[in-house]
């Protein structure tokens, strides 16, 4: 029914409702389509639907070069916002450890049909340390910025997650982890 529906927009410029009034065409104008999907699946798409898009594959980035991507972004907000070495050098360590406990958290809770949202990876880490970013401008302390890290990635990370079960796994992760940006800031 998706794929049907998706063909009638592209070919009919609309769709025919399939509720009341059964049969009616409703008509879609000014529209732009954006599609995109994981290739874990396996994403087999009917030739009807597929000779309407234009597919183009980008892998992930490895664990060093995504660690090199959001490092970037810190140098880029230590420039603009005249940090100290000491909030560069933290920022620095909660990328280390934010892409860590994206791929430590992806490790313990497995991604099944149920849980096919349990993807926490590139999308998870680039969020986590882009609100850190973004709000860290005006904390006082390097405390208040390990704070403002572990709100985020409990945010993040653990709004995901669907029963107390999942919660009790990830929390100590959480904990630990952070206990680590503790012992190497003081």
């Amino acid at each position: 029914p998706t794929n049907e529906l998706v063909r009638q927009l592209f070919e009919l410029g609309g769709f025919y409702r399939l509720e009341k009034p059964i049969g009616e065409f409703k008509i879609v104008t000014d529209v732009t389509y954006i599609t995109s999907s994981s290739v874990e699946g396996g994403l087999e798409l009917p030739n009807r639907l597929s000779g309407k898009l234009c597919s183009i594959y980008l892998s992930q980035p490895t664990r060093e070069e995504l660690i090199a991507m959001l490092h970037s972004l810190v140098d880029v907000a230590v420039m603009t916002d005249k940090w100290d070495r000491s909030t560069e050098l933290l920022m620095k360590s909660l990328v280390d450890k934010t892409v860590s406990l994206c791929h430590e958290t992806t490790s313990k809770l497995k991604k099944s049909s149920e849980k096919f949202h349990y993807t926490f990876g590139m999308h998870e880490a680039c969020t986590i340390i882009r609100h850190v970013l973004f709000w860290a401008i005006g904390r006082e302390t390097l405390n208040d910025l390990v704070a403002l890290w572990n709100h985020e990635c409990r945010r993040e990370l653990m709004d995901k997650l669907m029963c107390k079960e999942h919660w009790t796994i990830l929390s100590p992760i959480l904990q630990r982890v952070t206990s680590e940006v503790c012992v190497e800031l003081y």
